[in-house]
């Protein structure tokens, strides 16, 4: 049972949207309302029951595609890389209602961090887990042979040379 009241849960939501807003205004994670950030972030490892339905809240209210990727690139893939064995069927139950959430839910990442029975789970709903490294751009290859100073720098990244 949440520890949270259903004033409190929207309270949060719309703060924590609202930071998440000017964070994408200002370019930086150092925007106001940083609290509302912190305050769902220990819920969610702490107190998973009461960041649910915030969760919940968030997705029905994010107005933009930008605020749904926030909503699951954060509290929503913590609650899965940390509590999926509890939220489990209740995440399939509203990916089954509600496309929104669906959408969300596809926005997760979490190769690593969500058990391979969860993701069989949830992959008949669109989600298909991410390697970060592998969403990154690929890195031109160079061409030619390394030379041998460039393979000591490698192997010696505080040798600096001497002129």
């Amino acid at each position: 049972m949440p520890n949270i009241s259903d004033a409190e849960a929207k309270e949060l939501a719309a703060a924590w949207l609202a930071y998440q807003r000017r964070c994408d205004a200002v370019g930086t994670a150092r925007a106001e309302g940083f609290e509302s950030w912190n305050r769902l972030t220990d819920l969610v490892w702490n107190d998973p029951e009461s960041a649910w339905p915030v969760i919940l809240l968030m997705i029905e209210v994010a107005s933009t595609d930008s605020l749904l990727q926030d909503v699951a690139a954060g509290p929503l893939e913590e609650l899965l890389s940390n509590h999926a064995h509890d939220f489990i069927d209740r995440i399939e139950d509203h990916a089954r209602k509600d496309v929104k959430f669906r959408k969300c839910l596809c926005g997760v990442w979490g190769w690593f961090s969500i058990a391979a029975v969860i993701q069989t789970r949830l992959q008949q709903y669109g989600w298909r887990p991410v390697h970060k490294k592998s969403a990154q751009a690929p890195r031109k290859q160079r061409r030619g042979p390394k030379s041998r100073t460039h393979l000591k720098e490698r192997q010696w990244p505080n040798n600096r040379r001497r002129r």
